[in-house]
């Protein structure tokens, strides 16, 4: 999308008078820009993602957290000159965590709280009820597929210890109880403030009822083992070994996939830092064993 469309968009469709708008980015399925500094739109990539808008609006309309989420004040069903519908919130302020490093003192700022704030999204049920499944299949098979042609860009040992963890994986036939989970609950969807407090969390749009840890593994991908026991210090379930090695492998899957979008939009930054969290877990030896306890 281009700026001027956006703005045409905004004005013809809502009250707004724009007077700034910003391009904020974007991911697999939207458009995210800013207007007049105030309000976050979120235009669709392509018709497949208009059911998925608005089940998130749904979601978010249901749902209350003692953080920061979206809620979709604007609401366009039927634009004039676009083909889909759109939506504006309110910004959440904010810098994504995934810029910071994960240090001590940021693991101990983020790990308690976004515990909680998962204690508070897994407590209750806004999402349609499904079998119990394990989430990390479908990773194993996409580590396996992706790995070799991601092979360029990634040291020799981090390449070996990935292919050797996701070959050691065991799929489960059924997990545990199955939970209302964020699904895409990477860094760079955790908004924080100056002192590293996790603030807000953006982007619901993959939420569904699935394993309560596939919202632990993008953290843990980017402060490992240790950050998994600070958010663990305030949540009230123990994980198994078993849910353990899924925590690491879905976070691993995560890595090679937010990365291989890094570098197939011509984003090396983004590649970069992503392929060193990845090294980082490899040289803290948390990936020799992905059933090791914390």
């Amino acid at each position: 999308m281009e700026t001027d469309e956006v703005q045409r968009l905004v004005s013809d469709n809502t009250a707004i008078e724009v007077l700034e708008t910003r391009f904020l980015g974007e991911g697999w399925d939207f458009f995210n820009w800013l207007i007049n500094g105030e309000w976050v739109f979120r235009f669709p990539k392509r018709h497949e993602e208009i059911d998925t808008l608005v089940q998130e609006r749904k979601l978010l309309n249901s749902l209350s957290l003692s953080i920061d989420i979206p809620k979709f004040e604007i609401w366009v069903p039927k634009p004039s000159k676009f083909m889909m519908p759109f939506a504006g919130y309110r910004y959440l302020k904010g810098d994504i965590l995934c810029i910071k490093e994960a240090t001590d003192e940021a693991i101990a700022q983020v790990g308690p709280v976004m515990g909680n704030v998962l204690r508070e999204l897994h407590g209750v049920q806004v999402t349609r009820s499904l079998v119990p499944a394990d989430p990390a299949r479908s990773a194993t098979e996409g580590i396996s597929s992706a790995l070799p042609s991601f092979k360029a860009h990634l040291t020799s040992e981090t390449y070996r210890q990935i292919d050797q963890a996701q070959a050691s994986y065991q799929v489960r036939s059924r997990v545990g109880d199955q939970v209302t989970a964020h699904n895409d609950l990477g860094v760079a969807h955790i908004l924080v403030n100056d002192a590293c407090e996790p603030t807000g969390i953006i982007d619901w749009a993959d939420a569904e009822t699935t394993s309560r840890y596939v919202d632990f593994a993008g953290l843990w991908i980017w402060g490992g083992d240790e950050l998994l026991r600070a958010m663990l210090s305030s949540y009230p379930i123990e994980p198994t070994l078993e849910d353990l090695a899924q925590i690491r492998i879905l976070g691993l899957f995560s890595a090679i996939v937010e990365a291989q979008y890094g570098i197939l939009n011509n984003n090396k930054l983004i590649a970069d830092v992503i392929i060193s969290w990845m090294e980082d877990r490899v040289a803290k030896d948390e990936l020799t064993d992905l059933y090791r306890p914390l």
